[in-house]
């Protein structure tokens, strides 16, 4: 109903599939994004009795056992600055905003309720997910053309950023950001992160010095996450005990989906692992996850760069054959572990997306 004013408006309006039986079509992309997940975890078999990680390096001081009480004032705001609206919300967002003086008083005793608890409405932890097309030049007839975006009620966004914002305090208080991850941080963005690297290759060539950078393709990397080494991750390595870790654990167990395609939905489906890429909590989560990738490129002297699942890693080197040859050994050497960390993760590099510049394939093997 919302989407033809939005057109007329002149806003983007995100490509979804146009199948003639749509009913088949949203069981079709069902399957298949779970079958996609499915083909990618049965590779790792032949890793199961060496590849959960044992050592996780501590990062914290303090822990964090409970999160702090919300406020009417802070539901307010968050309230009014979110402007999208899903299919399960009983209002529009402009709606709620209008009538949220009557509205936020129940509102925040629910979050309270779910952060005294440490627990998640399991109300609030449906999906509904919508195929959106990941190039325009792909063919919109072909499932794999598409990628999964979760789209969730207002009241789940709502309790998502006031446990963000508490965790990203905590993470901050305790020094535990990653100072090369853009995403999820004030005052960043994906242009921060392209003007970073962009920035320390121009200063390579002033110094009259070679780069070689190694674009990073993770496959489905949102869907993947292990939710047992997730959890273990934020308690050893952040400082997540008591309700603050029921809570996210809460979080994670017994989500749901649908695929929606127009006014067409396929069967509930209940999801095991990942978190909901397109949620606000999600791409905190999955920064959090990937977090010890920047500890294993730093060992091997390079630098790097993020954006949630976009990484950047490169190499600074004297113009002459022995320091290329140096440089790209480290590259290689860091690559071969970092695809040993992603397998033991349950994360999937894409060979075939993976890029050098400039082109160094003759020289580097994925």
């Amino acid at each position: 109903m919302f989407r033809l004013p939005r057109s007329l408006d002149g806003q983007r309006v995100q490509q979804q599939p146009e199948f003639r039986l749509a009913a088949q079509g949203c069981e079709l992309f069902s399957r298949f994004f779970r079958g996609k997940i499915d083909n990618l975890l049965s590779g790792l078999q032949c890793f199961n009795d060496v590849d959960r990680p044992s050592d996780e390096r501590r990062c914290f001081t303090d822990c964090i056992d409970v999160f702090d009480r919300t406020t009417s004032t802070e539901i307010t705001a968050i309230c009014c600055a979110t402007k999208k609206t899903c299919v399960l919300d009983p209002l529009p967002a402009n709606q709620l905003t209008d009538n949220i003086t009557g509205i936020v008083p129940a509102i925040t005793r629910i979050k309270n309720a779910s952060l005294d608890e440490g627990k998640m409405p399991k109300s609030l932890k449906h999906a509904i997910v919508r195929p959106l097309l990941k190039k325009a030049s792909l063919g919109k007839d072909t499932v794999s053309s598409y990628r999964p975006l979760s789209n969730l009620t207002q009241l789940s966004k709502v309790i998502e950023k006031v446990v963000a914002l508490r965790i990203m305090s905590h993470v901050s208080d305790q020094q535990m950001v990653e100072s090369f991850q853009s995403a999820y941080r004030k005052k960043h963005s994906t242009e921060t992160a392209l003007l970073y690297v962009i920035s320390a290759v121009k200063t390579a060539m002033d110094k009259k010095q070679g780069a070689i950078l190694l674009l990073v393709d993770f496959s489905s990397a949102f869907d993947t996450i292990d939710h047992n080494i997730l959890i273990r991750r934020l308690r050893l390595r952040y400082g997540f005990v008591g309700k603050t870790l029921d809570w996210v654990i809460s979080y994670l167990k017994e989500r749901t989906q649908r695929v929606v395609i127009g006014d067409q939905s396929s069967s509930t489906t209940t999801l095991t692992r990942g978190v909901p890429e397109g949620s606000i909590f999600g791409p905190l989560l999955f920064s959090l996850y990937v977090q010890p990738i920047g500890d294993i490129i730093r060992a091997h002297g390079l630098f790097f760069h993020q954006y949630a699942d976009d990484l950047q890693v490169y190499a600074h080197f004297d113009l002459n054959h022995s320091a290329l040859s140096a440089a790209v050994k480290q590259m290689e050497d860091c690559l071969d572990e970092e695809k040993v960390w992603m397998a033991r993760n349950s994360m999937f590099m894409d060979d075939g997306k993976t890029q050098y510049l400039p082109n160094m394939q003759s020289w580097i093997k994925v």
